[in-house]
């Protein structure tokens, strides 16, 4: 009886890890030219925008409630917008050359349960950043 709860258990686990993107990440809005990759942490998951026909993350988002960025300790840039949601950007990274066009945000899903985005953004241009920064504007969060 413990060996089926066990399996059980696993197969749970294992089908857990392999989620579809569709199931956590948010949804892109038409026209994006980017897919989701997925990838299940213990107590979190990871969305990552990719390119078509790329394996370049164009931005990441962390759904969980411990992200390892902290505002507090990072250089703010501006304002915007993700998911419809009004956001503070920071300068993402140590601030070398190749993060000068990147950026860190935190977005709270739901207060409540401390269930937030950590997204982050990765652009080698201004012109770059926009359209990444426009895309994330539209996307749409699912909250569980």
């Amino acid at each position: 009886m413990k060996t089926n709860l066990a399996v059980a258990a696993l197969i749970l686990f294992i089908s857990d890890a392999y989620a579809e993107p569709a199931d956590h990440c948010p949804t892109l809005p038409s026209g994006a030219t980017l897919h989701w990759e997925y990838s299940q942490g213990p107590d979190f998951g990871v969305c990552y925008a990719l390119a078509s026909g790329s394996k370049d993350t164009a931005f990441g988002i962390y759904l969980g409630n411990f992200p390892s960025f902290n505002p507090e300790h990072a250089t703010r840039v501006g304002s915007g917008i993700v998911g419809g949601r009004d956001v503070v950007w920071y300068r993402h990274g140590t601030g070398a050359a190749a993060d000068r066009y990147s950026r860190d945000t935190i977005v709270t899903l739901d207060e409540k349960r401390r269930y937030l985005a950590h997204i982050w953004v990765l652009a080698v241009s201004e012109q770059q950043l926009q359209e990444r920064l426009s895309i994330l504007g539209r996307i749409r969060f699912r909250v569980p």
